[in-house]
């Protein structure tokens, strides 16, 4: 899957923001779940039933981490924001039974160079507000990192949205840390972020670095942020670059249009960028004063 842009011009000025989507890993997500055919691992120790329920016969107990493949095939309702089954069906070295759902891996990458495994467990919890009578949702990743499968930390990321990709990819450059993770977001062209979240990692430790938006609107409006590092084409070393556009077309006839670039450099010392990030321009605080303008008005 690769992301939906909002402007065609975006692409040729944005470059390799999107870089980072590759069809072969997969999508999560509240309708991006795993499915049939998907190989994965146990988020716990856990149980295997013979039926999907807990009262049903145990085939087998279950370590953390032990290697599955689905055999369930979700049905994705779009009018429901939970779409994960109680129980998955799986297959365990040749077992056939049923975990519960909160037991299973949404994904599992492994890093065999540092023999490293992260399994990660997406879910949503709704917040209703009962005096504003509408109801806020919030979304995280949950993580496990093992060493030589042995679990060396666990905890929690929030996420901007709920429909993303992982990476793990090298430190493209970067000195003091063994690997970059990325949360990359998809979004259409309805004004939501479709960013990415950056950060650094060493074993037992995950440090936020910066989150980079990505937002359009109906062709006539778009916002994109990209960090370039060291290893990159045009990166220097020990530095990590800031860019940034945003473009607004007032008039497609007479081709009426402003871009806006900005651009800073930040150093990288002692695994941390000097100064710390922070946005020059801040679109969601311009939209929060367009809100109020237009209901002044």
């Amino acid at each position: 899957m690769n992301k939906i842009f909002f402007f065609s011009l975006l692409v040729l000025v944005a470059g390799n923001v999107s870089a980072q989507a590759d069809d072969n890993t997969p999508v999560l997500g509240t309708y991006a779940l795993p499915d049939s055919g998907f190989q994965t691992a146990s988020f716990s120790a856990c149980l295997l039933y013979k039926f999907p329920s807990t009262k049903s016969p145990v085939i087998e107990h279950l370590p953390l981490n032990a290697s599955l493949t689905i055999d369930t095939a979700i049905q994705v309702d779009y009018s429901l924001l939970e779409n994960r089954p109680e129980f998955y069906k799986v297959r365990y070295k040749g077992k056939k039974g049923y975990i519960q759902s909160s037991e299973l891996s949404n994904y599992r990458i492994t890093d065999s160079k540092t023999q490293t495994t992260f399994l990660f467990y997406f879910n949503t919890e709704k917040e209703l507000h009962l005096e504003e009578d509408y109801t806020e949702y919030h979304y995280n990743l949950f993580y496990k990192e093992l060493y030589n499968n042995t679990l060396v930390q666990e905890g929690y990321l929030k996420l901007s949205d709920d429909f993303f990709q992982l990476f793990l990819t090298d430190s493209r450059g970067l000195t003091d840390i063994n690997k970059l993770f990325i949360i990359d977001y998809f979004s259409e062209a309805c004004g939501e972020d479709g960013g990415q979240d950056y950060y650094t990692w060493t074993p037992g430790n995950f440090n936020f670095i910066a989150h980079m938006s990505e937002v359009g609107d109906g062709g006539v409006f778009y916002f994109v942020e990209n960090l370039i590092f060291p290893g990159d084409s045009t990166g220097e070393p020990n530095k990590i670059k800031y860019e940034s556009i945003e473009f607004e077309l007032f008039d497609e006839e007479t081709n009426w249009f402003t871009e806006i670039h900005n651009y800073r450099t930040y150093n990288w010392i002692d695994g941390a960028m000097q100064p710390a990030f922070r946005r020059e321009y801040s679109l969601e605080v311009e939209m929060e004063t367009d809100q109020e303008m237009d209901t002044e008005d």
